[in-house]
């Protein structure tokens, strides 16, 4: 028999705490664009929120089963048919998403949009229910789609926030970070895509400050495909032990909010772990240069929203 290690957490239910301040600087991207541009965007009516239980989109691909194979993992591209390609610059990038397909209109009109800046000082929550992380060393099926290196889940992988399941998808990076802590950017952030039989979605966010190199990383590194392409290429008899980057000890904050790609699908549960890693600017440059530049949104209006910090 395996041992699975389970890492446990307090969580609640119920959010706490008021907003914070955008202080993103601005977006080389979001510099091209026009006032008249910014102006019409800002004051455009709010359309429908897109759900992210049923328009999966970049960020998340494949099935919720835990048996969900390599093919169904990579079956959704980042371009789909009838939708605009995009970018993380120029005028396909993110201040643009929501113009250049009306299937992501969500990008520009939404009002539960993801990353946000996290304030330094928070309210921990008093009601609670457990909360734990249960994986195994995850078989190396990795791609680069052109916008994220990713490696897709083919075993039975999975977080469970009280008797709720959600099946691990897949994991990505972003360089810089797409939260913010306090106005704080950190070098790189790792995202990891879960989904219930509902298909609500829930995502882990992992941040790591340059410094020394990243252990559990440097397979993923080493096996980083140079060819941009969407089908995975399989590392055979190598898995990714994410274990030691998955600490709950320190807790985290959570709210809700979108995917922080076309189509930006409202509706995502986030939590950020408040343990931070290391990874080296050798690691950090790789994953630039494959990305031929910084591969992160900024962040968004918090809005009316709660974040809401969870300690054990």
């Amino acid at each position: 028999m395996v041992h699975r290690p389970t890492l446990w957490v307090l969580a609640a239910g119920c959010g706490l705490l008021a907003s914070c301040a955008n202080k993103d600087p601005v977006h080389p991207a979001a510099a091209s664009a026009s006032a008249s541009t910014t102006a019409a965007s800002s004051s455009a009516p709010a359309s429908p929120s897109a759900s992210a239980s049923s328009s999966a989109g970049p960020e998340v691909s494949g099935s919720a089963a835990p048996s969900s194979s390599a093919s169904a993992a990579s079956s959704a591209t980042h371009d789909h048919a009838g939708h605009g390609k995009w970018t993380y610059g120029g005028k396909t990038g993110p201040v643009f998403w929501g113009d250049l397909s009306a299937g992501w209109a969500t990008c520009r009109d939404g009002k539960l949009q993801s990353p946000i800046d996290v304030p330094s000082k928070t309210e921990t929550a008093k009601t609670a229910e457990r909360l734990a992380i249960d994986y195994l060393p995850i078989p190396l099926h990795i791609k680069n789609n052109g916008h994220t290196i990713q490696v897709d889940n083919v075993g039975n992988n999975y977080l469970t926030i009280g008797k709720k399941r959600y099946e691990l998808i897949q994991f990505h990076f972003h360089s810089p970070s797409e939260h913010t802590i306090a106005g704080e950017r950190y070098d790189l952030e790792m995202h990891l895509v879960h989904k219930a039989a509902d298909k609500k979605l829930a995502v882990v966010a992992v941040l790591f400050k340059s410094g020394a190199a990243n252990e559990a990383l440097k397979l993923v590194w080493k096996k980083m495909p140079k060819k941009v392409s969407q089908e995975v290429t399989i590392v055979k008899k190598k898995s990714a032990d994410l274990s030691s980057l998955l600490s709950l000890r320190e807790g985290y904050d959570s709210y809700t909010g979108s995917l922080t790609t076309p189509p930006c699908s409202e509706g995502v549960s986030w939590y950020l772990l408040k343990k931070t890693h290391t990874v080296s600017s050798k690691q950090i440059s790789q994953l630039r240069e494959q990305m031929q530049g910084r591969n992160n949104r900024l962040v968004q209006p918090l809005g009316g929203r709660k974040i809401v910090s969870f300690k054990p």
